[in-house]
């Protein structure tokens, strides 16, 4: 499974894997939230999933309420 996100330009190029980044679902949201965007650009990215390491447990947080 895959999905397209939007990414700061230069957190894609020079912050990657080095600071917490962010994946935007829209452009919109990236320009509401970034507000570098005018200045660093924006870039399209896709996401993959690869593997589900841990499944979701819901349950848990479910009870403890």
């Amino acid at each position: 499974m895959s999905k397209t996100g939007y990414m700061c330009g230069t957190d894609f190029h020079e912050e990657m894997g080095m600071m917490t980044t962010v994946v935007y679902p829209t452009i919109e949201g990236l320009k509401r939230h970034a507000r570098c965007w005018k200045q660093c650009g924006i870039v399209k990215v896709g996401v993959e999933m690869i593997e589900k390491i841990e499944p979701a447990n819901w349950k848990d947080e479910i009870d403890a309420k």
